[in-house]
């Protein structure tokens, strides 16, 4: 134990924090499994240690056998509640910090951490409570005084926050956080001017002071002021030419709308820092959202980027969206897994409020308890954003009478060449003028194309503004006076979800963008039908908005007759039976990739077949056969067609699609439908577990949606030997379609704008 000791304390001499680390773990292992005497600031060094280099498991593991050797100490027990903390055991934290308070009653350091975790779970009152007697241990704290008009605005007590970071500014106006705080206090309120001269304010004291330039950068864009925002770049730039950051903020300013300018910042943030994880984070994200010709190559450069972010190591959540998308799209789910577990992943997002990031976790959900545990995310957020505008309230709508027609909102950024325009603009065209008027609303700032130009003459308003704040949109909206809004989009690329917060209509829904609960409680209902409404309405946050048959209709802007079927089935043109998936790869997981290699395997010279973007990737290609080798398929049997846009012509050499589960197609079920290809589903509780149920269903094909892996593999296997029946649906499904739900446009439009009606009449 000596030498061991003295090993560590020459190695601290020298600096050497990695030989101090493994010298005091021999050190503890010693104490463990022989009983030699160790110090309690020897464990208590380890485990800082192994804190400090990410090495959360095993601080843990230490820490619980410290605190079992030495369950009065005040170090220990705080220290194992900030591991906690990070880890996301929120309560078991809660309890070591209310111990060590006890233990060590003249700290404040318990009180902070505890205050913290009440932060992150939007919890203004306790965390206020927390910090309050933290103020009252210590009151010449800077960082306690402006923590404590953090929850003060949590609370949406504004008036006390902004008093609170004065206070903080005054004991410490060299820390940014004392300035940046109440700006965006200020611009939450709607009080932008303010806040930004608030921070001009700070950059005075402090020119060119990075957290100061950054608070300017993320005020600028979110009042939708872009070429404020770039202009200030560049001549930032100018004069800081050789800072990663200064890349990094140009980049987030400019790529919505100059994709491949921001790439080239990004790449020059890399150069310049390689070391930087939000410079690669940030590259790999915007190279996986980079379309056109080199598509494929910029995929593979974002999963080179990303494992170069998970080898850094460290707390990745920050950046655990972009890099586990990046890499479930790759297929390489053991690198995911290395990012952080479902809980963390869920907890993290929904309370830092990057909320688009639970789209991403519906995929790998696994019991009701993570099912749950979504709703829960989502809801959190939601009361966070509808607190937020309930502090700069909009005159509130009121309830219409006497006027001839009902007026429809309808709003999404995807009222374009996009999916959501396949299923909306049946609506568009069929509504019946003389019962109702249709206004659209889109924050599109791509440009326009023709079908958001269709729809722009077709409504009875189109609301097209780009550059708006949430707030500012919400009022434009309720300029318009409308019964019912109902939004398309959740919190999708370009959406404006927190709009719905500040109530813009008396009653408002979610349809058809986003598979779940949207959050915000502002929201009335979520329009279902009888087959995708989950089985249990506690999986939702809103009220069930019931469709009489089908979610959706196919209408002819995604759905028209000019991809033809060829004759015959695949099977007899290929020489093989080809199951195959166009669905997104984020969608995957190991069993969905083992229940699709078993039905391959199980059916003589059967191909698997995927037709995505990731399929030109050679990560993609390696995983996904590697997956399907471990049961008996050989790599010549799983083939790829790597294209965007242009992939309904090769559903032609599928003979059935195999669906995703849980998180199940929508769109990509109803093109396999319209295309004449079988889709075999795994339906679950949930409602995004459900919406190629409802398409089957109303296609008349509901049997091939099924409750169990062993059902679900057993009717994939029942079509394949079943040619018969796939020739009739192959080549009578467009006309069944059209005599089923599914395709009957005008009798859909009349049901879904009498249930609007019917929403919109009811009294709030």
């Amino acid at each position: 134990m000596n030498a061991l000791l003295a090993t560590a304390q020459a190695a601290r001499n020298r600096g050497d924090k990695a030989a101090v680390l493994a010298a005091l773990t021999g050190a503890a292992e010693l104490h463990r499994d022989k009983g030699v005497p160790i110090s309690r600031n020897a464990l208590h060094e380890l485990c800082l240690l192994l804190f400090q280099v990410g090495r959360l498991a095993d601080a843990e593991r230490w820490l619980r056998h410290a605190v079992s050797v030495a369950k009065a100490d005040f170090a220990l027990n705080n220290l194992l509640g900030v591991v906690l903390k990070n880890l996301g055991q929120f309560d078991e934290a809660l309890a070591l910090f209310a111990a060590a308070a006890v233990l060590g009653p003249a700290s404040p350091s318990p009180l902070v951490n505890a205050g913290n975790i009440h932060l992150a779970r939007r919890a203004g009152p306790p965390a206020a409570a927390a910090f309050a007697q933290a103020v009252n241990l210590t009151p010449d704290n800077a960082e306690y005084q402006r923590l404590l008009g953090v929850a003060y605005r949590q609370m949406g007590d504004t008036t006390r926050a902004l008093a609170q970071f004065a206070i903080a500014r005054r004991l410490d106006p060299r820390d940014g956080r004392n300035w940046i705080e109440p700006a965006g206090a200020l611009d939450e309120m709607g009080r932008h001017a303010e806040a930004l001269a608030l921070i001009e304010e700070g950059l005075a004291a402090h020119p060119d002071a990075r957290n100061f330039c950054e608070a300017k950068f993320a005020l600028l864009r979110r009042a939708g002021q872009q070429a404020a925002a770039t202009a200030y770049g560049t001549a930032l730039l100018a004069r800081l030419p050789d800072q990663a950051w200064v890349h990094i903020q140009i980049a987030r300013t400019v790529m919505h709308g100059d994709r491949a300018a921001a790439n080239t910042h990004l790449r020059a943030a890399v150069r310049l820092d390689p070391q930087n994880p939000d410079a690669l984070a940030d590259l790999a994200d915007s190279l996986d959202r980079t379309r056109g010709k080199d598509e494929a190559a910029h995929i593979a450069e974002a999963y080179d980027l990303a494992l170069r972010r998970v080898a850094l190591g460290g707390n990745m959540l920050s950046h655990a969206r972009s890099i586990t998308s990046i890499l479930n799209r790759a297929c390489n789910h053991e690198a995911a897994e290395r990012v952080g577990s479902f809980a963390q992943l869920t907890n993290h997002w929904a309370n830092t409020g990057y909320i688009s990031a639970l789209h991403y976790q519906m995929a790998q959900v696994r019991t009701q308890e993570d099912r749950m545990l979504l709703v829960d995310a989502h809801r959190r957020w939601g009361r966070t954003v509808d607190a937020a505008a309930a502090r700069s309230p909009l005159a509130r709508p009121t309830v219409r009478t006497g006027r001839a027609k009902i007026r429809l909102g309808l709003m999404s950024s995807d009222l374009r060449n996009h999916p959501v325009a396949y299923f909306a603009l049946p609506i568009i065209e069929h509504y019946d003028r003389s019962r109702f008027e249709v206004y659209c609303y889109s924050w599109n700032s791509g440009g326009g194309d023709g079908v958001q130009t269709r729809i722009a003459g077709l409504c009875d308003g189109f609301r097209l503004a780009p550059a708006i704040s949430d707030r500012d949109a919400a009022a434009l909206i309720a300029e318009d006076d409308l019964d019912m809004l109902v939004e398309l989009g959740g919190t999708t690329y370009m959406n404006k979800l927190a709009v719905m917060a500040w109530r813009p209509a008396r009653i408002q829904a979610s349809w058809l963008g986003y598979p779940h609960s949207a959050g915000p409680e502002s929201i009335d209902y979520l329009v279902v039908d009888p087959y995708n409404r989950p089985t249990d309405d506690a999986l939702l946050i809103e009220k069930p908005l019931v469709l009489p048959k089908s979610w959706v209709v196919l209408g002819n802007l995604g759905f028209s007759t000019r991809v033809a079927i060829e004759a015959g089935l695949p099977e007899e043109r290929r020489g093989y039976l080809t199951f195959g998936t166009m669905n997104n790869p984020y969608k995957y997981s190991p069993e969905v990739l083992a229940t699709w290699a078993r039905i391959t395997a199980a059916v003589d010279g059967a191909r698997f077949l995927f037709v995505r973007p990731e399929g030109a990737t050679a990560a993609f290609q390696a995983n996904t056969r590697a997956a399907f080798a471990a049961h008996g398929v050989s790599e010549d049997r799983v083939e790829f067609v790597g294209v965007r846009g242009t992939h309904m012509p090769h559903y032609n050499k599928i003979d059935i699609a195999l669906d995703s589960f849980p998180q199940t197609g929508g769109t990509t079920t109803c093109e396999a439908l319209w295309m004449g290809v079988p889709t075999v589903s795994l339906a679950g509780p949930a409602f995004f577990e459900r919406l190629s149920l409802s398409n089957l269903t109303n296609a008349g094909l509901g049997d091939l949606a099924v409750n169990t892996i062993a059902e679900y593999e057993a009717t994939a296997l029942q079509l394949a030997a079943d040619r018969a029946r796939r020739a009739d649906i192959r080549h009578g499904i467009r006309a069944e379609i059209r005599r089923r739900p599914l395709g009957q446009v005008e009798e859909y439009v009349r049901d879904f704008m009498d249930t609007m009606a019917g929403a919109a009449q009811q009294v709030r």
